[in-house]
């Protein structure tokens, strides 16, 4: 038998799991280009995410990395040009790049959990959706309509989102002048036309409508996220200078912006030629498509039980997430224990600049950044949202770097440091009483007295300093009274 040759041909259709590069259609390879353009953008904004010692300053990297796990530790490199090159190889070899893409991405993220970002994530599914086979288009399609609808649901769900989170995007991004009212009734109007487009992309009579719907919706997002409209503006009103500005590349710099317009065609793309049902589709693919269409149905859900990182759950501008504010221990000592609001640092202010991402706001991923970050006796508040406490009842945790929480301002556990006039006291909470040893220290850091507690009462010999330097022992009973 005489030896089967192969030849490039054959190669390439193995790697790139087609004949050509258009054999999906060349509107999927269209798609294909206009998705690789702009996740290519996407990587360029955000270029520091992507190193291990570099920021947009060109200075040492500050910000820490965030690794799934620390010992024994995941091995660090840059995966910036590796990215943008195995992005490169999916023009050519689409099915190829795309595993080489994933995998490399997959490694950032377990190396890096600040890059667990969803302009990065959704671009790569959608460009699986580009390969050869229904199934992938169908999935990509899936992940479209659930975005949309868990996107509106969140919104719908999180308390505070007419009153703050609608009034930041229709006034601040969209630079509409609202006022509250307005503002709050806009807000309810998106959030639910945004589940009707997720709604209609699971119809089949209704798909196509959802692509156009799309295409309006994310050009408003696209212009929210740019100076364009305000470069718009200076132009009509004859201001060159800021007309000029508006288009300078360091103006645009929010990351979202690319991820937007690859959105503008993937509804298109994926809903405007699927046309049969969701059921049709589950009984004509087999376990492994059931299961990621299950995951993508059911999974954003599982983020109420704490299961699921907000942004894979398409909790995007929703206001539904944890808020992580941080203060320092010498703000505390400044307000015995009580800094105002304004004392506070938003969590997700120092990763902005310098890496061009935010911080993704779930609570593990914000504690571990504070233990990176923070000094000694720095304080983490997380506010968590209603639809986050409805389990537990825990609204508020404050956090003590040295390991105190309290739960609600009320119940505390841990190592903690309690204020008082005149002075403070540090030592360990359990069960929302002091227990073990403690020691107290005047408003000026010299130290006042220390002794042990039995689950809050005093027990022992309790050592006290006076100010001229001599020092006294004496006996406590548990209410405190000094025994003679």
């Amino acid at each position: 038998m005489a030896p089967t040759s192969i030849n490039a041909a054959t190669w390439y259709r193995r790697l790139a799991g087609e004949e050509t590069p258009g054999a999906n259609g060349w509107g999927l390879f269209a798609f294909r280009v206009w998705a690789v353009l702009w996740l290519g953008v996407t990587y360029r904004i955000t270029w520091p995410a992507w190193m291990t010692n570099a920021t947009f300053t060109g200075q040492p990297r500050t910000c820490p990395l965030l690794p799934l796990w620390d010992s024994p530790a995941i091995p660090q490199f840059d995966v910036y040009w590796p990215l943008l090159i195995t992005l490169g190889i999916v023009l050519v070899c689409a099915r190829l790049g795309i595993i080489l893409h994933s995998l490399i991405l997959l490694y950032a993220i377990l190396a890096d959990q600040t890059r667990l970002q969803p302009e990065v994530i959704s671009p790569v599914i959608l460009l699986a959706g580009t390969l050869v086979g229904s199934q992938w288009q169908t999935l990509a399609g899936l992940h479209l309509a659930t975005m949309w609808f868990y996107a509106g649901l969140h919104k719908l769900l999180a308390t505070g989102y007419e009153a703050t989170v609608a009034n930041r995007i229709f006034n601040d991004l969209l630079h509409l002048p609202v006022d509250e009212e307005q503002a709050r009734f806009l807000g309810i109007a998106a959030a639910c036309l945004e589940i009707l487009i997720g709604l209609f992309a699971f119809l089949p009579i209704l798909r196509r409508v959802a692509a156009i719907a799309g295409i309006g919706m994310h050009l408003v997002i696209f212009l929210s996220a740019t100076p364009l409209p305000n470069g718009i503006s200076a132009l009509l009103n004859g201001d060159w200078g800021a007309a000029v500005a508006a288009v300078e590349t360091k103006n645009w710099v929010q990351p979202v912006w690319p991820w937007n317009l690859l959105l503008l065609a993937a509804g298109p793309a994926f809903l405007w030629s699927w046309q049969t049902s969701l059921r049709v589709e589950w009984r004509a693919h087999g376990w492994l498509w059931r299961a990621t269409a299950a995951a993508l149905l059911i999974s954003p859900l599982t983020y109420y039980w704490g299961w699921i990182n907000p942004y894979l759950a398409h909790c995007l501008f929703s206001g539904n997430v944890v808020f992580a504010n941080t203060v320092t221990a010498e703000q505390i000592h400044k307000h015995n224990g009580n800094p105002p609001y304004s004392a506070y640092r938003n969590l997700s202010s120092p990763t902005l600049p310098e890496l061009g991402i935010s911080l993704p706001p779930s609570e593990r991923m914000c504690e571990r950044f504070f233990e990176k970050t923070a000094r000694s006796n720095d304080e983490l508040l997380l506010s968590l949202p209603t639809a986050l406490s409805w389990r537990t009842g825990v609204v508020e945790r404050r956090i003590n770097n040295a390991g105190g929480e309290k739960i609600n301002d009320k119940q505390k556990s841990g190592f903690w440091r309690e204020y008082y006039l005149g002075g403070f006291g540090e030592g360990n909470f359990h069960d929302n009483r002091e227990h073990g040893h403690w020691i107290y220290y005047r408003e000026d850091g010299t130290q006042d007295f220390e002794g042990d507690y039995d689950h809050g009462q005093y027990i022992g010999t309790w050592r006290f300093y006076d100010p001229d330097g001599s020092v006294r022992e004496n006996k406590l009973s548990p209410s405190g009274m000094e025994v003679r």
